[in-house]
């Protein structure tokens, strides 16, 4: 029941930043692409990506700077974003059992991740919810707001379904998977496009190794060892951090809200562990 919009557009001034957003129908990004130009990537329904495909320039622009420039602090409180009710519990993903894993979640996350202060801004949470972060000492970096959309450019913005798929095997007699053709996932922080660099990197060292060894090349016990266990874990591991993130995202009940945020904010403060994250995520890990 979900898919990506995707569009190129101008903005009012060069974009060379990445920026995205999280709404309780998925994530929006807008992600610099050539000649200053930005590409737009909204995960949102099927009723909402028809309805978006059917704007013209103009009026997709305002869609997008509708979420894209509103302050984060009060999004959430816009009772009918786009007439879509992105802010409403009739489409964010809701209810207490998905209420209590996420918050599972956090407390794992939190505690793992902070130590004592973890747990310390947990049970400050759990106590007040609406405690505000800065009261915790955790440092949130300000709020910045990104280009302007003017439009988009070229064609029309047109819509794929999701699907997430993960090959259970990626190497086969004289063959071998990679990127897309071994695994697709939510389109987050540009993941999809790291996961397939990183495959490529892997069976590129696995394959000069057999070479320097004078090994068959299509080897099937050499592709297995060295290329596809380790991409197998990588890939796994990553996918299932990304899940995570879309389904928390999508819980907007005010516990899960601040405990969410609260994670988020004490990663950005832990800066050892932020930038362990961010070479894991760019592959160089």
């Amino acid at each position: 029941n979900q898919r990506g919009l995707v569009a190129t557009v101008a903005t009012d001034v060069p974009n060379d930043t990445a920026w995205q957003r999280f709404l309780p129908t998925g994530p929006i990004a807008l992600l610099p692409v050539r000649s200053g130009y930005s590409n737009v990537v909204w995960s949102c329904t099927v009723d909402m990506a028809k309805r978006l495909e059917s704007y013209g320039p103009d009026q997709f622009a305002a869609a997008v700077n509708d979420v894209l420039q509103t302050d984060p602090n009060t999004i959430s409180s816009k009772p009918d974003v786009m007439g879509d009710n992105l802010g409403s519990g009739s489409t964010a993903r809701s209810g207490s059992a998905l209420l209590d894993a996420a918050v599972g979640a956090a407390t794992a996350a939190l505690q793992q991740l902070g130590g004592t202060v973890g747990s310390t801004v947990l049970r400050q949470l759990i106590s007040n919810p609406q405690t505000p972060l800065g009261d915790q000492g955790i440092g949130l970096q300000q709020w910045q707001r990104p280009p302007v959309v003017q439009g988009w450019v070229g064609s029309s913005p047109k819509s794929f379904p999701f699907q997430l798929r993960h090959s259970g095997r990626y190497v086969a007699p004289r063959l071998v998977l990679v990127g897309d053709a071994a695994h697709s996932i939510h389109p987050m922080a540009g993941q999809g496009v790291n996961l397939g660099l990183a495959d490529a990197a892997a069976l590129a060292s696995a394959l000069a190794t057999a070479r320097e060894l004078g090994q068959d090349l299509g080897d099937m016990t050499m592709l297995q060892r060295d290329f596809e266990s380790p991409r197998q874990r990588a890939n796994m591991t990553m996918i299932a951090a990304l899940e995570v993130l879309w389904r928390g995202f999508g819980v907007e009940m005010g516990l899960a809200g601040a405990v969410r945020s609260a994670g988020l904010g004490l990663l950005n403060s832990v800066g050892p562990v932020k930038n362990q994250i961010m070479r894991y995520a760019m592959g160089y890990e």
